[in-house]
């Protein structure tokens, strides 16, 4: 992961967005942004996600 790459991410971090990967999309809080994955918490269940940011299509944020 490139450093502007990591700098963009990390705004993210605290903030509601959804996670696109493959045919599923995720609405996550995103807790933590590490050199491969992207953990987070999401909504509904409150179960702790783990996404291989190799296999993340797309984010969007969600204005608060």
């Amino acid at each position: 992961m490139s450093n502007q790459q990591s700098n963009t991410l990390d705004l993210l971090v605290n903030a509601k967005v959804v996670v696109y990967t493959g045919h599923y999309s995720y609405c996550v809080i995103i807790s933590e942004i590490c050199q491969t994955n992207i953990k987070a918490i999401e909504f509904g269940t409150g179960q702790a996600r783990t996404f291989n940011l190799a296999d993340v299509d797309y984010i969007e944020y969600i204005l608060p």
